[in-house]
């Protein structure tokens, strides 16, 4: 089952938490579901990857609120983790982290890849396995969103004050800047659970009695800054004005920078009558779009499947992004980083079997039947579509 926001959220109403707490305020949703999260991961499936596969630091850490582990205490000199060593280390009561665990566990894969495509944002996940009465970061905050969710135990969590409110990726937490305020909220999360933590807030976790798994799924936003640098940029290439060196002398002490001052002005005045946020969104919808990457567990499955493909085969769209183009003479699915040009007659039938989750070919308008079946073979041969 794919895991929308809604999904994430459940109670809660999406538009509710768009409205009142993205960006804005933390969210905690208790379920008294233990088995909420048993489709997407399990203490299991994480104890498989750590025992099974090569895995290396600093992919897979160890973090403690009490000291600093180097890599050296879990790993061999090649960087190849030490599993033996590194449970040692969990049980004397470090915890484990994983970075980026969606490449290992492809349900992790998915649920990224539909957050992205719902809501243009990239998302990641890392993994923290911490046992019974343990800490492993200490009080900080992040400088991306996160979700939390309990998969496995319970966390004891606290949040505090927020020193920089909404802070760029490169805006890190740095403890002698940014002092612990007072505990703003305290909460247990229980298998099932999800927690929402914007960007800035200070935070804290903890087991008691129970070892706990739980994942953050991070939102690695694009901000308005960044589009008004792309834009910047775009007005740079076409405006020579915005490409003339600095005043000559401004380093010195007794530089006047009045008249710099005022070219200043005259170029901000002058940029926003030439900014074209259009064609700084493509940059962004462009990049967001020919990144994400396939996944497709079962392509081998479904190119043998398509010898069965049928008028009244049910047919999935698999969770991409891509984009629709079309000129005089072709169409143009642009998905995975690449192009798939078909003819002008197919951007109809390619743009529903695009919109629509699940369909069959006899419902693709635009075409004859022979013609329904190979665009259909060809969308899965592409890795777009799946027959059910």
């Amino acid at each position: 089952m794919t895991f929308s926001l809604e999904r994430l959220l459940a109670p809660i109403d999406r538009a509710q938490f768009l409205r009142d707490h993205w960006e804005q305020k933390p969210l905690v949703v208790h379920r008294n579901d233990p088995g909420y999260w048993s489709s997407l991961l399990t203490a299991d499936d994480v104890d498989r990857v750590l025992t099974t596969r090569a895995m290396h630091a600093p992919g897979v850490g160890l973090i403690n609120a009490q000291r600093k582990i180097a890599a050296e205490e879990y790993s061999f000199p090649s960087g190849l983790i030490d599993t033996a060593r590194l449970y040692r280390h969990f049980a004397e009561g470090s915890s484990i982290s994983l970075n980026g665990f969606e490449t290992e566990h492809p349900a992790l894969a998915e649920l990224c890849r539909s957050m992205e495509r719902e809501l243009s944002i990239r998302f990641q996940t890392n993994l923290y396995y911490t046992p019974e009465n343990a800490q492993g970061f200490r009080t900080h905050y992040d400088s991306h969103d996160v979700f939390v969710l309990q998969v496995h135990g319970s966390k004891h969590w606290r949040l505090y004050n927020t020193p920089v409110e909404l802070p760029y990726r490169r805006q890190e937490f740095h403890p002698e800047e940014h002092p612990v305020g007072e505990v703003t909220a305290e909460f247990v999360l229980h298998e099932g659970d999800m927690a929402y933590v914007p960007r800035g807030v200070m935070h804290d976790a903890r087991t008691t009695g129970t070892e706990s798994l739980h994942v953050t799924l991070g939102v690695l936003f694009s901000s308005w800054t960044d589009l008004l640098a792309e834009a910047m940029g775009i007005v740079g290439l076409a405006d020579p004005a915005f490409r003339r060196g600095l005043p000559v002398g401004f380093a010195r002490p007794d530089f006047d920078r009045a008249a710099a001052r005022e070219e200043f002005r005259a170029l901000l005045q002058r940029f926003a009558a030439k900014a074209d946020l259009d064609a700084a969104m493509e940059h962004f919808v462009d990049d967001l779009v020919d990144t994400r990457q396939p996944i497709l567990p079962d392509q081998r499955a479904q190119l043998r499947r398509l010898a069965t493909l049928s008028l009244t085969s049910t047919v999935t769209q698999r969770a991409c992004l891509y984009r629709l183009r079309a000129d005089d003479e072709h169409a143009e699915l642009q998905v995975y980083g690449s192009r798939v040009r078909l003819p002008r007659f197919a951007l109809e039938p390619l743009r529903y079997a695009m919109e629509h989750d699940t369909f069959t070919p006899a419902e693709l308008p635009g075409l004859d039947d022979e013609g329904r079946l190979t665009l259909v073979r060809r969308l899965v041969r592409e890795g777009v579509l799946a027959i059910a």
